[in-house]
């Protein structure tokens, strides 16, 4: 068992299956009887997580202005260059 009161796996104890299904049932039947505790509690260590409102992130950008700033992006990518993908052949 872990120290919060948890079965080990198989594989970490080396435990045939047979082993693990008794320990199972031992176990089980202990913490029945109040010998061995169900899990213990274990304290938070962690800090908490921020909330979820978004108050410290700035106001959220505006549809149309991503919408303008990528036509934009799109239109000087059409009026640029005229030679980049282009290969014209003399015959």
């Amino acid at each position: 068992m872990s120290d919060r009161s948890k079965i080990r796996n198989r594989r970490v104890s080396g435990n045939t299956v047979q082993q693990q299904r008794d320990i199972a049932n031992a176990i089980k039947n202990s913490r029945e009887m109040a010998l061995l505790p169900y899990t213990k509690r274990v304290s938070n260590t962690r800090p908490g997580r921020p909330s979820r409102d978004g108050g410290d992130r700035g106001p959220r950008r505006d549809a149309a202005a991503v919408a303008e700033g990528a036509t934009e992006e799109i239109a000087e990518d059409i009026d640029g260059d005229d030679n980049d993908d282009t290969t014209e052949t003399e015959a």
